[in-house]
């Protein structure tokens, strides 16, 4: 995958964890930036669980938990996402 392609692809995840997490939390995904802290939202366990995983079931992958602990933002959790699907 190329780099534009795996920008985009990124920015479809972010997009999609803005709108989950607009959802859950009754906000407007807009928002959601993809470069604020992750623990602003004050997501529980629970939720960010869940969160993952629809988000493997969306992109068809296996995604590590860890990915949420080791990235602080969206656009972290984005980063890491798109590069598992490479």
């Amino acid at each position: 995958m190329n780099v534009a392609a795996q920008m985009s692809r990124e920015d479809e995840i972010v997009a999609w964890c803005a709108a989950y997490i607009g959802r859950v939390l009754n906000i407007a995904p807009a928002e959601i930036q993809p470069d604020d802290e992750i623990e602003r939202f004050g997501l529980d366990s629970a939720i960010t669980t869940s969160m993952l995983i629809d988000l493997e079931e969306w992109l068809g992958v296996e995604i590590s938990p860890a990915v949420l602990f080791e990235q602080s933002t969206l656009r972290g959790i984005a980063s890491a996402v798109a590069a598992r699907l490479n």
